[in-house]
């Protein structure tokens, strides 16, 4: 595998959604709590796949991005919790 074609997946499935739930919690944390609606103030949802978990010969940048966006979603989880907005 070529590092541009790392890269590219990395860019993509980890980077992007990196890039995303910032700009979300930037807007959550700007509009507050509409108590009527949720006890949040924004949810933000990454979808992945089982290759968070489940190598796959030869896919080393997708099983990594996928992995690393599930350890992503819980740190900016704990990270956000307390201010109620994800």
């Amino acid at each position: 595998m070529t590092f541009e074609e790392w890269n590219k997946v990395i860019q993509v499935n980890l980077s992007g959604a990196f890039i995303t739930a910032q700009h979300a919690a930037k807007a959550f944390m700007t509009q507050g709590v509409d108590g009527k609606i949720s006890k949040a103030a924004g949810k933000i949802v990454f979808i992945s796949s089982v290759h968070d978990i489940i190598p796959c010969a030869g896919r080393v940048n997708y099983t990594s991005s996928k992995a690393g966006l599930k350890m992503m979603m819980e740190s900016i989880a704990q990270e956000l919790a307390p201010k109620k907005s994800a």
